[in-house]
């Protein structure tokens, strides 16, 4: 009887810990996706010039969000550089990775890209 006992706790056990981990991983999941998008967030004019220009600079999020943008709609950059010119907190604002679309990665970046010492802090990745 006390064996049964021992395996019917043990059981439980296993039953508790993989059900406080479903939960665990549920926030992190929830939390990764809540919030604002920087997609909404664009400055539409940075890389108009992308058929006549192989460099950029990347000033702010704005900047930085079209930039992604314009990567995950097919430009692939190649044969051209991009500089961020300076510190981006994006604020914890979500961020959909450059070189994503949909939930495939099937749009890569190509060309260079040189942060010069510069930081993009704050990125809340968007999941799925």
């Amino acid at each position: 009887m006390a064996a049964k006992d021992g395996v019917l706790i043990r059981r439980r056990l296993r039953i508790f810990a993989a059900a406080v981990a479903l939960v665990l991983l549920c926030a992190v999941c929830v939390g990764a996706v809540s919030g604002e998008a920087w997609d909404n967030h664009k400055d539409t004019s940075w890389g108009s010039d992308y058929g006549t220009s192989s460099v950029f600079y990347i000033y702010d999020a704005g900047d930085l969000a079209q930039f992604s943008g314009m990567v995950n709609s097919g430009k692939d950059f190649a044969e051209r550089t991009i500089y961020l010119n300076a510190d981006i907190d994006l604020a914890d604002y979500r961020w959909t990775s450059i070189g994503r679309a949909g939930s495939y990665l099937n749009y890569p970046f190509r060309g260079t890209f040189n942060g010069q010492g510069y930081t993009i802090s704050n990125i809340k990745q968007l999941i799925g």
